[in-house]
């Protein structure tokens, strides 16, 4: 199925990344803070204290970041509000294959990567005093495509999407129509076959269902746990992932 599920807001621009990584690949980088459609990227290696990745089977990537600020001065310049990209290069534990299933929808493989490149944005922001002037800020960052799909709430434009895919794999389709619409690399159940309904409010005190709803009643549909690390969106069975992770 063709054409793009989202509006332009919420596109990520692929030329606008490979640009940002081009230049900064001639730094020792393993985070950047910025804005990824306007190419504003400052490094800020120098200025953190500590930083956690946590992963979860039921939530979505976050990192974790607490640093220093000299002075106020990215405090001043607004290197903290709430929906600023990060970027961040993290060093792979393992190497991971798709899941055993010769029906799988596209037939994609996920790649093995010495390290990964997480697409993040800021969720939460803290202030605490610091040594002497200096304020230590907390920064909490989660997965930038779960926080578009959260806020992605075109319910008419999922229907019609979800409509347009057949088959007894339409639920799996869909699942990877969405994922490939916010940039996202899917690892789906093959017993995967219930899809679901789409809610749609024309009450303007209550919301429509958001893409990241869908999906997630999709897998509570079919009975399955959805969980994102490292750009992959999971929708599977535990008894499936357990017997396939690793192999």
């Amino acid at each position: 199925m063709g054409g793009a599920l989202m509006a332009a807001e919420y596109q990520f621009n692929e030329e606008r990344w490979e640009a940002i990584k081009s230049e900064y690949s001639k730094h020792d980088w393993d985070i950047v803070i910025g804005d990824l459609n306007t190419g504003q990227i400052a490094i800020i290696k120098e200025s953190i204290l500590s930083m956690q990745v946590s992963y979860s089977m039921s939530e979505v990537t976050q990192l974790s970041i607490s640093l220093i600020d000299p002075n106020f001065e990215m405090l001043k310049a607004n290197y903290f509000i709430i929906g600023r990209d990060v970027l961040y290069r993290s060093k792979s534990i393992a190497t991971m294959n798709r899941l055993n299933d010769e029906n799988d929808h596209n037939g994609k493989q996920i790649k093995p990567k010495n390290y990964y490149e997480l697409k993040l944005e800021i969720s939460e922001v803290s202030v605490d005093q610091g040594p002497g002037s200096s304020p230590v800020i907390t920064i909490n960052a989660r997965s930038k495509p779960i926080q578009q799909m959260k806020r992605y709430k075109n319910a008419n434009e999922l229907k019609a999407a979800q409509a347009k895919i057949k088959g007894k794999q339409s639920a799996r389709g869909f699942l990877q129509y969405i994922c490939d619409s916010f940039g996202l690399a899917l690892v789906s159940d093959p017993l995967i076959s219930k899809t679901s309904s789409i809610n749609v409010s024309s009450d303007a005190t209550k919301s429509s269902d958001s893409a990241w709803d869908v999906v997630s009643r999709i897998a509570g549909d079919n009975n399955c746990a959805i969980f994102e690390v490292d750009g992959v969106l999971f929708v599977v069975k535990l008894k499936t992932l357990y017997g396939g992770w690793g192999t």
